[in-house]
């Protein structure tokens, strides 16, 4: 009998916990660990495998989300601007890739491989955007990119460098 209740409490227990995960990460709230997390409606919690990176990337310049870019990046991250210059930190990373939004772009992406290593990962992709140029012609670009993207402590995989020319 003493079992018996034992285990109809752990079975209720759980069921409680997992009804309050569902509900929060429905709602777009924080978890306790940060699992479920949203920015302006896009998702940036967890990514179980590095690559969805790429994905995560995707819909937020295509949907020009700014700030939900931005939080793609550790804070001391490095990429390159429109000129192909370095850039590094959250501040001047900002002002990179808004220079890329002001276009109004629409980006594909494909990975084309993921090799992990712990908390880092190296990603490489080919990736094509297409925006106005200011002629008011169609502009169609296409690139080969190298990332490296680390395992955060809360489950996310953020961009530590990423060179958007990298592998042409």
């Amino acid at each position: 009998m003493n079992r018996r209740f034992a285990l109809i409490s752990v079975l209720s227990v759980l069921a409680v916990n997992t009804l309050f995960i569902a509900t929060t990460h429905a709602a777009g709230q924080t978890t306790n660990d940060g699992a479920a997390k949203t920015s302006q409606g896009l998702h940036t919690g967890t990514i179980e495998e590095p690559e969805q990176a790429h994905r995560l990337f995707v819909e937020a310049f295509n949907s020009g989300n700014l700030d939900a870019l931005v939080a793609l990046y550790e804070p001391e991250a490095i990429t390159f601007n429109k000129a192909n210059q370095p850039v590094k930190g959250s501040a001047q990373i900002r002002e990179a890739l808004s220079g890329f939004l002001s276009m109004k772009p629409h980006i594909t992406l494909t990975t084309r491989d993921a090799l992990r290593n712990g908390e880092l990962a190296l990603l490489r992709s080919q990736w094509e955007m297409t925006f106005t140029g200011p002629d008011g012609k169609p502009v169609q670009i296409a690139h080969r990119s190298t990332e490296v993207v680390r395992l955060q402590k809360d489950g996310r995989w953020l961009y530590v460098i990423d060179n958007p020319f990298g592998g042409d």
